[in-house]
Order: structure tokens, then sequence, then C-alpha cells
């Protein structure tokens, strides 16, 4: 009959959206598993954030690598640091001395002297030099 032809050809093409789906859900998933290279050199901490990686080397200067255009997270600063850390849509790094230098989409820099960073989704906190949590 003619309905039953109908259901059959909506079936048909319901079954083909769904393998297009699969494809797709495998595809993204091989593609964001796949492994980064790291940079060679000698590194004294490592932070991985969203798409994002950024590491201390044994001198103090900060190298980053991944996919440092979205969110403005390119302009990566200069100088010697104690610590970094990577969030979401930023990065923050502690400079010798203990001023916090933040970049990226979300960089809001906190002011005063840190001893600890740590960037989350939004925000970014810090330890002060006296023990006290500053978000």
């Amino acid at each position: 009959s003619r309905g039953g032809g109908g259901t059959s050809l909506l079936a048909a093409l319901a079954l083909a959206v769904l393998v297009s789906l699969a494809v797709l859900t495998i595809a993204n998933a091989q593609r964001d598993a796949a492994p980064v290279d790291a940079p060679t050199g000698r590194y004294i901490q490592i932070s991985a954030g969203n798409e994002y990686t950024c590491s201390l080397r044994d001198t103090g200067t900060l190298h980053c690598w991944g996919d440092s255009q979205r969110f403005g997270r390119a302009a990566v600063p200069e100088g010697r640091f104690t610590a970094v850390s990577v969030g979401d849509r930023h990065a923050c790094a502690i400079r010798v001395g203990g001023e916090v230098v933040c970049w990226g989409a979300e960089g809001t820099s906190p002011a005063g002297s840190f001893t600890q960073i740590s960037t989350g989704q939004h925000y970014a906190c810090g330890l002060r030099e006296d023990g006290a949590a500053e978000c």
C-alpha cells in the first residue's frame, strides 16, 4: 500500500540521520582525543586548559601552545615567572616578585603579591604571601 511505502521511506531516512550523527560523534571524539606534541626543553611546571597549555621553563620563561587564537590567549607575557595556571578562556602567571599577570578573554589580574595562582572557568584565585586566599 501507499502508506506503508511512506513509512519505510521515513524509517530509512531516520536511520540514515542516526548513522550520520553516530559517524560525526565518533569523528569528533577521535579529533578531540588526538594527542598534542609538547615542545622539547626542560620545564618545572605545566598547566592545561581548554585546548591550550602553558608551561614554565626551568629558565623562568613561559611557553604556551595549542589554540592560542581563541579568546585572545596569543599574547603570552614576557619576563621571568614562578608559576602558571591555565583556565577555560584565560591563563595567569606569577612574575618573580609575586605580581600576577593574566591574559585571555577573562584575564583580569588581581593586584598585590601572590605565591600561588589557580584559574577556573571564569575566574582566578591566588594565595597571598600571608596565606590569605583571594579570588
